[in-house]
């Protein structure tokens, strides 16, 4: 029997949540496990995981392979380095010790990376700040020239439609007086 170590979704919909599992490689994705290794909360903020190392090492060198999340998941929490230094014979003081240089490595590097991308994020602002508010002098003077004559055509436009809107409203109004007037005389008509 091949024995994977894969997520198992039990999350409800749009919260997912995950247990790593020993599981048969022909089961289907939520199918009876062997064994219930840890948990994966991938929106949890504070504990987004908790992991058995001691059986999760244990599968793993009975000959369980896990699938390429929990490698990547297993990579992030330090497993794979340290299963990595139990092989190659170091004693548990110098794995302990190689684990946190390990991590503060890790560490430093994330936070500069996240150093990296605000300060990229405020060059982005300032470049755009500059661009928006010094326009180079040719493209301002072309501009302000266009837009004089195209508020000069939009005023001369507008006064035509003034006109043209005045000229139909008394030919209504002289248009209403006539029917006022049609209707009395057949009023005094009918009299």
């Amino acid at each position: 029997m091949a024995v994977k170590l894969r997520l198992k979704r039990v999350g409800r919909s749009k919260r997912p949540f995950y247990r790593l599992v020993a599981i048969d490689s022909r089961s289907r994705r939520d199918g009876a496990e062997i064994e219930r290794l840890g948990w994966y909360d991938p929106l949890g903020v504070d504990a987004p995981l908790k992991i058995d190392e001691d059986r999760v090492a244990h599968w793993i060198s009975n000959g369980a392979q896990p699938t390429e999340t929990v490698n990547n998941i297993l990579k992030e929490v330090g497993l794979k380095y340290k299963m990595h230094l139990m092989s190659e014979g170091k004693d548990k003081d110098t794995i302990l010790l190689m684990l946190e240089e390990w991590q503060k490595a890790k560490q430093e590097k994330h936070a500069k990376a996240l150093e990296k991308k605000a300060k990229k994020k405020q060059e982005d602002l300032k470049s755009r700040e500059v661009s928006n508010n010094e326009m180079p002098s040719e493209i301002s003077k072309d501009m302000a020239t266009e837009v004089k004559s195209d508020s000069s055509d939009d005023v001369a436009k507008d006064d035509s439609v003034v006109e043209d809107s005045k000229d139909t409203e008394v030919e209504v109004k002289s248009d209403s007086s006539d029917d006022v007037a049609k209707d009395d005389s057949v009023v005094e008509d009918s009299k």
